[in-house]
């Protein structure tokens, strides 16, 4: 039995507590370290009013406002957290925000203990750094995977890029798909298409194109858009067939039941990207796609595995950033029910076959034990 530490930013620890938890993605496999026996420990962020957390707070106010690097360390650093972490085996740090965040905490970490640290990345070489400071936000990447045993890249295209910038580190760097809760998402029920003119929009990233999403709704307006999004260009959006839900993963408005329900009275999950190595769209994607609904999304360097997607097959990508493009493709779909049919199918069987949970968790096994 291992001592197995997760960090995370917020809320899992009272849904695993309060057993409230629906879909366990985005747990990154707490809970199947649970099953096979482990002692599990969990740290969030948390206020802390102490001298040396107010200290944090303006250190991470210039690390976010200069050097585009996400920290957090002042909700995070105390000396109850540090033992946690010293006396454990494992510990996962569930992004790349809380892996700057915990860096006060592990940068002497493998020199006073033999605990293992594991990062997921899922966009830490996407950040828009301003150029006087690109020197130092590069500086700060490359100290914290210095401090890192394994770093899990989420993205394959991260991960390339991350083995050619940081060559020398290339022996902690894995990639390993994002996975989702296969038998949460799925659905036996049989999918009617034929008059179903519902689209779906998920998300509140950066990198999803919320401005599109709006200029596409106005070229469709026989089509419903529901947008389930706390993104600023969405939230006053006056549009008779769109449709605006203020909801996010940790906001109780939306449950994941509920969001399951709404990828299953949709035809279509659109997701409008901006260009970036983040694997931007690739939890609402899997789990769309496991429900039955199909995908049309941005093509970008970004995304997570080209090598499993064929276009028109498990997935539609579309490269051009014109509304009227869109309109067209979805037209198209919606036109088109054999190939609608085809992707459905094909999709959630993509997805239950290969980015399951059990997966995710027997790779990731097999990448920190080393």
């Amino acid at each position: 039995m291992s001592k197995v530490t997760y960090i995370y930013a917020r809320d899992r620890k009272k849904n695993i507590e309060n057993n409230t938890v629906e879909a366990k993605e985005l747990y990154y496999s707490f809970h199947l370290f649970k099953e096979d026996g482990n002692d599990m420990n969990i740290i969030e962020y948390e206020t802390k009013d102490n001298f040396i957390n107010k200290f944090l707070y303006f250190y991470d106010r210039i690390l976010n406002k200069f050097i585009s690097i996400p920290s957090y360390s002042h909700q995070l650093y105390s000396n109850k957290n540090k033992d946690i972490i010293k006396k454990s085996d494992y510990v996962f740090l569930v992004n790349e925000g809380v892996g700057f965040s915990a860096l006060p905490m592990i940068y002497n970490l493998n020199k006073i203990s033999e605990t293992k640290i594991v990062l997921f990345s899922m966009g830490l070489l996407s950040k828009k750094v301003k150029k006087y400071f690109s020197f130092l936000h590069h500086l700060f990447i490359r100290y914290l995977l210095n401090r890192i045993d394994n770093v899990i890249f989420l993205g394959k295209g991260e991960y390339e890029i991350a083995k050619k910038t940081f060559n020398k580190l290339e022996a902690k760097f894995h990639h390993l798909n994002f996975s989702v809760d296969t038998e949460f998402w799925s659905t036996t029920e049989s999918r009617k298409f034929e008059t179903n003119k519902n689209i779906l929009f998920v998300g509140n990233d950066s990198n999803k194109d919320e401005n599109m999403v709006k200029e596409i709704a106005k070229l469709l307006p026989d089509y419903k858009f529901t947008c389930i999004s706390k993104l600023p260009g969405l939230k006053n959006t006056k549009l008779n067939n769109l449709n605006v839900v203020d909801g996010e993963w940790n906001n109780s408005s939306v449950s994941d039941q509920d969001l399951k329900s709404f990828y299953t009275s949709s035809f279509l999950t659109i997701i409008p990207l901006k260009e970036s190595l983040q694997p931007a769209g690739q939890s609402v994607a899997l789990q769309s796609m496991c429900s039955g609904t199909p995908v049309l999304i941005t093509q970008t360097d970004g995304f997570w595995d080209k090598e499993k997607f064929e276009n028109n097959k498990h997935i539609i990508f579309i490269q051009s950033k014109n509304e009227y493009d869109w309109k067209d493709k979805i037209l198209e779909l919606s036109n088109n029910n054999s190939l609608i049919k085809k992707i459905s199918l094909n999709s959630k069987s993509n997805v239950v076959n290969n980015f399951d949970l059990y997966t995710f968790h027997t790779n990731l096994k097999t990448f920190i034990d080393k």
